[in-house]
């Protein structure tokens, strides 16, 4: 039987039953289950697919209608462990769903787009007014040469000529 709480200072009531009720021995079949987006809560017939889920959340709340189905996700709450969502896959979502208590409360969330992500900065391109014309040298060496030579402690070590940019880095070795 779901159980139900209120708080006097909200008026809040909370409907449904923890997913590790103590109270129950056996669960109430799933016949009814809870979708929660934002603030709203409605009462669904647990859908058969995945896909199927996601098209009675679009017609349940009027927000998500122009969301695209890709975007949206369903989530459980799990307090066994601390508060943290659990999402439900698509593959997963027949043997969940079928394991849930009378009234259990699926979260839907809209994931972000992908495509709107801001992508990396590029890097600058260096002028030639900051190399001297009379060096032919590559840009990504920055007028260095570096020459490797086998030594003892590794495989390598590198020397630079007396034009490095930073001189004093490597000094006492």
């Amino acid at each position: 039987m779901p159980s139900y709480h209120s708080s006097s200072s909200t008026n809040k009531y909370v409907v449904g039953v923890p997913l590790h009720s103590k109270s129950l021995s056996v669960p109430l079949p799933g016949d009814l289950i809870t979708f929660q987006f934002e603030q709203s809560c409605v009462f669904v017939k647990p859908a058969e697919s995945y896909q199927e889920a996601v098209g009675i959340a679009r017609k349940e709340f009027d927000e998500l209608v122009h969301v695209p189905p890709d975007r949206l996700a369903f989530t459980l709450e799990d307090n066994s462990a601390g508060k943290r969502l659990i999402r439900i896959s698509e593959s997963a979502w027949t043997s969940v769903t079928a394991k849930l208590p009378r009234g259990a409360i699926i979260n839907i969330i809209i994931r972000p787009d992908l495509d709107t992500r801001t992508p990396p900065p590029q890097y600058l391109d260096i002028p030639d007014q900051f190399f001297p014309q009379d060096s032919k040298k590559s840009r990504s060496g920055l007028g260095k040469e570096i020459e490797r030579t086998p030594s003892r402690g590794s495989n390598y070590s590198t020397k630079s000529n007396s034009r490095r940019p930073f001189p004093w880095i490597g000094v006492g070795k």
